[in-house]
């Protein structure tokens, strides 16, 4: 137990004194993010997809985010409500989670943020990656891609999206107060084709990218 203990903060020093330094930052529909370059690798996390479906927006489709003076809270821990499962990379006891947690990580190469102006502007490939867990349970932050974008040059989108009674729920008291893709109850479903929408309009036309 000695050993492991020393171990752990033998790693844990490690991590601490890791080259990590801040790229430029980029505005999006969402807010402003600023990227964090580390081992060749930039990270843009906890950008928010869509508005918090809390409150009168709880079983509703998605609302779009439309206000681009936002500071955006890299740091904000923002997996959706769920059991703890050390299989979905959600920690804890009992249910875990908030409802504020539509966001997304983009990881791509160091020289992925170029200018749309440039004469030389390298397109490199999207992945959008959606975790697992059967609905019920999962978390963007489960895998770490720095190595897989890296190796292959790509840029790897990954997402929250309701899970559970917060993603499908159907019920007559809730069905009169909606209208319209409200009322088909895949709630879950919605978030992933609007976080779809946002790569497409953000990447596509701020940073350059194709999307595959």
């Amino acid at each position: 137990m000695k050993f492991y203990k020393t171990s752990v903060r033998i790693f844990l020093f490690y991590i601490c004194i890791l080259p990590i330094f801040l790229k430029g930052s980029i505005i999006t529909s969402s807010g402003v993010v600023v990227g964090i370059e580390q081992d060749e690798v930039i990270t843009w996390k906890n950008i928010p997809y869509a508005m918090p479906p809390i409150k009168d927006l709880r079983w509703m489709a998605p609302q779009p985010i439309n206000d681009s003076s936002i500071v955006i809270d890299q740091l904000k821990a923002n997996g959706c409500v769920q059991e703890p499962s050390r299989y979905a990379g959600m920690s804890g006891k009992g249910i875990v989670g908030s409802e504020d947690c539509l966001y997304l990580d983009i990881k791509g190469p160091k020289d992925a943020l170029t200018s749309v102006s440039s004469s030389k502007v390298k397109k490199l490939p999207v992945m959008f990656w959606i975790h697992g867990g059967g609905n019920t349970t999962g978390y963007k932050d489960y895998y770490d891609f720095s190595e897989f974008v890296r190796q292959k040059q790509v840029v790897v989108v990954t997402i929250n999206y309701r899970l559970g009674p917060f993603g499908w729920f159907r019920h007559p008291a809730i069905q009169n107060l909606q209208t319209g893709i409200d009322q088909t109850s895949n709630f879950g479903t919605l978030d992933i084709i609007e976080a779809l929408r946002w790569v497409k309009i953000i990447l596509v036309n701020l940073v350059e990218m194709q999307i595959i």
